[in-house]
């Protein structure tokens, strides 16, 4: 979940459609 949250605040990074899928993922659960 920090993850999650890191990426919000920075979603500048390049991490942010990796991230953004498993965080859609988790949402499908």
């Amino acid at each position: 979940m920090t993850k999650t949250v890191s990426t919000s605040k920075k979603p500048r990074k390049q991490h942010s459609p990796e991230f953004r899928s498993e965080a859609l993922k988790l949402a499908e659960r």
